[in-house]
């Protein structure tokens, strides 16, 4: 007999849970997601701060002389992973 009621407290709540979840006026959703992400540079660093990658964009150099001989140079992406053999201090 006490199992019995034990099912039937537990059936109940679980359909009052149940109730509760399915009324909500709307689902929980994210507020708003950004199209793009903007910046400069982007550096990513590690637990003691050193930074292990960097994503930067360089200026054009006009008065670089190229080995066709015009001039002028482009602006750069740069994108760097570095390990960590290469900065410890």
């Amino acid at each position: 007999m006490k199992a019995h009621t034990i099912v039937t407290v537990l059936t109940v709540v679980n359909s009052a849970f149940l109730v509760s979840s399915l009324a909500r006026p709307h689902p929980v959703a994210a507020e708003s997601i950004a199209p793009v992400l903007r910046g400069r540079a982007l550096e990513i660093v590690d637990d003691q701060g050193r930074v292990r990658s960097t994503l930067s964009v360089l200026p054009a150099d006009p008065n670089y002389k190229m080995p066709d001989g015009t001039t002028g140079f482009p602006e750069t992406v740069l994108f760097r992973l570095i390990s960590s053999k290469d900065s410890q201090t």
